[in-house]
């Protein structure tokens, strides 16, 4: 069972937040607190495995005590509680990019948005579980020595390992994330070089309010330009586009050029945007062309159709992150389980394999 810590300034919405995560059915122990010094305080004796934290608060702000965890306590997993407003959304962005894995919004004061952090923080609370009880197994039967642990992963994940030596220069690159992947996004984009002449697509499952200041924090720290996507978008060699929050991200030609079609699809089966709707447009837009495709932590199997067809009508070349540096290893499992990832790659490598591959 997991243990949760909710620390918000307002006991009115404690009470709230404490009364939506024991509906979920999921939390064996829910401590609480009024702020971030009365949070690290209650973290020195217990043992939390998620902090659902306030971004704004007295005393310690939500970004310092963000800070203080990941150094002290990096086994606690944080999920931030944020209101829509512009400074609640930079703050966010900033909490995301140091290892938040993914943040709710807050409901309105008439209860609106309560069912929505009810699924979100069961589908989470889910996920957190699975990888934790995956861990523990992994661990005792290592300590019992009745497995060699390279052998059990390479087995039980039956991820593909072969890196073709002579694909270079994709035409395209498109990185697909859900949670915890604006963190990992912050480590590729870090490392990856400023003479890469290539388009770079990139889908974060978040809402419409979010991914302009995503692009705008990538953009702060990337050798490259980053921007949100519009429809109607021309894509250019060396940039990097962010998949507008909210609604889908899809390629087509228009006199000659490629461009972004940023609209509602109605083929939805999971979050928006969409991994597997960019992933088949690019497909059909890029047939017999190169595409390298990265697909990082998250939850679910949103890019795992989308890479079958660019498998089958490109030449798809298939990153997936590893386990061992996943926040939920959900959306990766279930390529490297299909068989369409190349390679299985912790994220502090992707930037360089990125650039290993693109660069001559």
């Amino acid at each position: 069972m997991l243990k949760i810590l909710i620390v918000d300034d307002s006991s009115v919405f404690r009470k709230v937040l404490k009364e939506i995560v024991s509906s979920t059915g999921i939390p064996q122990v829910i401590y609480t607190a009024g702020d971030g010094i009365e949070a690290l305080d209650i973290l020195k004796y217990s043992d939390v495995d998620i902090a659902l934290l306030d971004i704004i608060m007295p005393k310690l702000g939500g970004i310092a005590t963000l800070k203080i965890i990941k150094d002290k306590y990096p086994s606690v997993k944080v999920i931030i509680v944020s209101g829509i407003s512009e400074d609640n959304i930079k703050l966010t962005m900033e909490a995301l990019s140091n290892g938040a894995i993914d943040f709710i919004k807050k409901p309105t004061s008439d209860g609106v948005g309560i069912q929505k952090i009810k699924s979100d923080l069961k589908l989470i609370f889910n996920q957190i579980l699975i990888s934790k009880n995956t861990k523990n197994i992994l661990s005792t039967l290592e300590n019992k020595d009745s497995y060699n642990k390279n052998k059990l992963s390479e087995a039980t994940l039956n991820i593909r390992k072969h890196r073709q030596s002579n694909y270079k220069e994709p035409d395209i690159i498109l990185i697909a994330a859900s949670t915890g992947g604006p963190a990992a996004l912050d480590k590729i984009f870090r490392n990856i070089e400023g003479n890469i002449n290539i388009p770079i697509l990139v889908v974060q499952h978040m809402p419409a309010e979010f991914t302009k200041s995503l692009a705008e924090s990538l953009n702060n720290i990337c050798k490259l330009k980053v921007n949100e996507a519009y429809n109607g978008n021309v894509i250019e060699r060396g940039e990097v586009l962010i998949a507008p929050g909210g609604i889908d991200m899809s390629v087509t030609s228009i006199n000659g050029s490629k461009v972004i079609i940023a609209e509602s699809s109605t083929d939805l089966k999971g979050a928006r945007p969409s991994a597997d709707f960019l992933f088949k447009s690019v497909a059909n837009e890029y047939k017999g062309k190169k595409v390298l495709v990265v697909v990082l932590t998250g939850m679910g199997a949103d890019g795992t159709e989308g890479v079958k067809v660019l498998k089958e009508l490109c030449d798809c070349y298939c990153i997936t992150e590893s386990e061992t540096s996943c926040v939920v290893y959900g959306m990766p499992r279930c390529i490297d389980e299909a068989k369409l990832s190349n390679e299985s790659i912790h994220i502090r490598d992707i930037g360089e394999m990125i650039n290993t591959l693109t660069i001559l």
